[in-house]
């Protein structure tokens, strides 16, 4: 993992989020981990107001259209009703609700006492249209004739959702024997899913015949319970019909099925619980099957465990529901024990066998899981609580748009794009809500040192690569690896990097890009002889994982990485483009913005980012390089949305007469556009690192300042402004989470740090409160010096930073955006 260096020949940047929602940033407070997401919810859509008995909520998605079809029971009359509903991409409802199944009668024509086993809806695109089945029960009927009424029934619903034919038995006559006391024969509990290898479904229900004594037949049971699997055609004709997972056990197991994409085979579970009196009370776990679309078994029975190893949270398993994953084409199975109310997740491989032992994952009663197609998946609870997970069973986000929720756990489908949509009961009402699963942005890590070309005692890097090499010499390239190293994954896109050169021969400047690209006519660091200078630098990393670093002028290089943007990300890193230059001889990426002339103190300069150097033209911030040249007396740059008002923060500070740049993150405005203010007459430069996408994972904000230690001036919100400045070698506290428009659950921050008059040089070291100091510094001051510098850092768990001075100085710090990922 060397660096090495080479002569010189004559970019791309990249967090579950509901619809309607403001774009959160995320910054995910983590070492080197999976990409993670966030699930983000809209607010919830009203369906139906003020029903307090609807229960029992599925959902499915079509993929034709991009909508939802929704059911669920109303148990607000004597026996119920199921009905259905279409809702659009957001959960919003469209048309009126129908009714799908009324309460049955009898031959004579009077009203059954009926309950309906919960409704479950799936939809075909051999056929555009959904399928909805539910089970009929007149157990309670008055009548003992009239207790055989137990059936699956069929209701056919177009994309449209308009009723397609009646209702239609799916299972044919079980036998003779009667419902009630003395014995039963019925199905419960149906499930269906499409299949697209015939263009038709999957149906599986549960088959109980039991009683004391048993009269009458069932199917050739004989005091059993078995799972029925049953093909149907796409207009619901019965095709082949097996048995599997039969026991010889009362109680009600409950089946469930899942399609697997890329096999596109079967799999049916049912619990493995054992209920009657002195039998095998261990029901931790559940049965499988995988079946091909001909109902042809593969391979044996699976028996999975889905708590081997600790009984305390667990009960029998209620049910477990399998999907398929587009990704790998492994098994999912998450599964819900009945007394102690606990969320247990497997996986599988393709064939069934188990790939790790079951992971707990929440307490509370699982509903519905779906896919959502990059290895990752969401279900939700009974609490009203959707939850992102790995593979792995990892949480990697939570969300609670039915928080309140009294009497229904929701159900999710995942649709187009890691979109998707949760119905179910919150308060009196059933409502839909609308979701995005959004890719990170900026995951932060502990600030590790990569490169350090000085030698001595009290040197490092974090890996004892890259290494003592010596300086630089002007005009040349410096290759370090970065990927692989100091947190950063392989895969990793591209990182953020604090840069500093020290004992410089000269004024010069630092260029950092990937190195499979031109080197661009940009610059990341500007410093003078002999000094010591640092400033972040966003870079993307070419396909080996490294950046190069160009010097213009003999120096030390010291590299430390405190965040990267994993692959997939949702922030876009670009190859540095620059779009602005006052100089009279500037030029920027298209020709727009150059050789306007030096901007006047006080001044405000609008610069169209958008449609430019790769920024695409519903960005909503951008990450940029911004540089004061030579101004005219002391100065500050401030950096914001063009249709804001200017804060009262700063995102540079320069000295008369200096070159001084940082990095900003910016939002940008309605019209594409940011503003730069200058206190001072000033030439500047704007290079654009990266941007991020309409509805990214990285929050930008309006700038605010949350710390300032000279007297007379305030903070954003009055806290943590102080009269004296901090003093040498001392730690400060600060605050983040839940201040400046940062929301509380904040994990990570992009800040501007300023050292303003230290005392002597030294640095700061900016890290959460809750780890160790690291060996890195985020700002490199000379005595008397006014300096800032860009710092994406993690909070701890309570939302506070820790700012580490090695000299007596004030302090001013500003938040530019901020990250909710863990």
């Amino acid at each position: 993992m060397a660096s090495y260096i080479f002569p010189v020949r004559t970019s791309r940047f990249a967090s579950i989020i509901t619809t309607a929602a403001s774009a959160l940033i995320v910054l995910t407070s983590v070492t080197a981990t999976p990409v993670d997401a966030r699930v983000e919810p809209e607010p919830p859509k009203v369906v139906v107001a003020g029903d307090i008995q609807n229960r029992n909520h599925e959902i499915a998605h079509n993929p034709e259209r991009n909508e939802y079809f929704a059911v669920w029971e109303d148990f607000g009359t004597v026996a119920g009703e199921i009905y259905g509903q279409r809702l659009a991409a957001d959960g919003s409802p469209l048309d009126a609700p129908i009714k799908i199944a009324a309460q049955g009668h009898n031959d004579d024509g009077n009203l059954l006492q009926q309950s309906f086993m919960p409704p479950k809806v799936a939809y075909n695109a051999a056929t555009n249209q959904y399928l909805v089945v539910f089970g009929r029960d007149a157990s309670g009927a008055d009548d003992i004739e009239d207790r055989r009424f137990a059936v699956v029934l069929g209701r056919l619903v177009s994309d449209m959702g308009a009723l397609v034919g009646g209702e239609v038995p799916l299972n044919p006559p079980l036998g003779t024997a009667q419902t009630g006391l003395a014995g039963a024969c019925y199905p419960r509990y149906p499930d269906v899913v499409a299949d697209p290898n015939t263009g038709g479904y999957v149906l599986a229900y549960t088959k109980i015949f039991y009683g004391n004594p048993v009269r009458g037949t069932c199917d050739g049971l004989e005091n059993e319970v078995t799972t029925t699997v049953q093909a149907l055609s796409g207009s619901l004709g019965r095709g082949t019909r097996v048995d599997v997972l039969t026991n010889s056990e009362e109680g009600t197991p409950i089946p469930a099925l899942g399609h697997n994409p890329v096999t596109n085979q079967i799999m049916v579970t049912r619990s493995f619980t054992e209920l009657r009196a002195g039998a095998n009370r261990d029901g931790r776990r559940f049965e499988a099957q995988i079946l091909t679309s001909a109902l042809t078994p593969v391979g044996s029975i699976l028996t999975v465990d889905v708590d081997p190893v600790d009984p305390i949270y667990s009960g029998p398993v209620m049910r477990a529901i399998p999907v398929g994953d587009p990704a790998t084409g492994n098994w999912f199975v998450a599964s819900t024990t009945r007394f102690a109310g606990t969320i247990w997740t497997n996986l599988l491989d393709r064939n069934g066998a188990s790939l790790r032992t079951g992971t707990r994952s929440d307490s509370g009663v699982m509903q519905s899981v779906d896919a959502v197609g990059d290895g990752t998946f969401v279900f939700s609870t009974n609490r009203g609580d959707i939850f992102h997970v790995r593979a792995d069973g990892s949480e990697i986000h939570q969300t609670a748009p039915f928080s309140g929720q009294i009497y229904e756990t929701p159900s999710v489908a995942i649709g187009a794009d890691g979109t998707g949509v949760a119905v179910g009961a919150k308060g009196a009402d059933t409502v839909a809500v609308g979701f995005s699963v959004v890719a990170p942005g900026i995951l932060t890590l502990p600030p590790a040192r990569l490169l350090e070309t000085r030698s001595g005692s009290g040197v490092s890097t974090v890996d004892g690569e890259a290494l003592g090499d010596g300086p630089v010499p002007g005009g040349q390239v410096k290759v370090l690896q970065v990927a692989g190293r100091g947190g950063v994954p392989a895969d990793a896109e591209a990182v953020n990097l604090n840069v500093s050169a020290a004992q410089a021969s000269g004024v010069g400047f630092i260029t950092v890009y990937p190195c499979d690209a031109d080197q661009p006519t940009a610059s990341n660091l500007n410093y003078t002889s002999s000094g010591a200078a640092s400033a972040a630098a966003f870079a993307t990393l070419s396909a080996a994982g490294t950046v190069c670093l160009y010097t213009s002028a003999s120096a030390h290089l010291i590299v430390d990485v405190n965040g990267f943007v994993p692959d997939g990300g949702s922030v876009s890193p670009l190859v540095p483009a620059r779009l602005l230059d006052s100089r009279p001889t500037g030029e920027t990426i298209d020709g727009v913005s150059q050789r306007l002339g030096r901007v006047g103190a006080n001044s405000t300069t609008t610069l169209k980012v958008t449609g430019r150097g790769g920024v695409t033209s519903d960005a909503d911030a951008v990450v940029v390089n911004a540089t004061a040249i030579k101004p005219s007396t002391g100065a500050f740059l401030t950096v914001y949305p063009c249709d804001q008002d200017q804060p009262s923060a700063s995102s540079l500070n320069a000295a008369a007469g200096s070159i001084v740049n940082n990095l900003v993150v910016a939002k940008v405005s309605a019209a594409g556009t940011i503003c730069v203010f200058s206190s001072a007459a000033t030439d500047l430069v704007v290079d654009v690192a990266a941007f991020v996408p309409a509805g990214g994972g990285l929050l930008s904000i309006v700038p605010a300042r949350l710390l300032e230690t000279r007297a007379g001036l305030d903070t954003v919100d009055g806290q943590s402004a102080t009269t004296s400045p901090v003093g040498a070698m001392s730690r400060t506290s600060l605050r983040v989470a839940g201040r400046g428009g940062v929301s509380e659950d904040a994990t990570g921050a992009v800040l501007n740090v300023a050292a303003i008059r230290p005392d002597t040089g030294g640095f700061i070291t900016a890290y959460p409160c809750d780890e160790d100091r690291p060996e890195a510094s985020n700002v490199n001051f000379t005595a008397g010096s006014i300096v800032s510098n860009a710092v994406v850092v993690k909070l701890s768990a309570s939302g506070d930073v820790c700012l580490y001075s090695t000299s007596g100085t004030d302090l001013a710090v500003d938040v530019v955006g901020y990250t909710v990922d863990a």
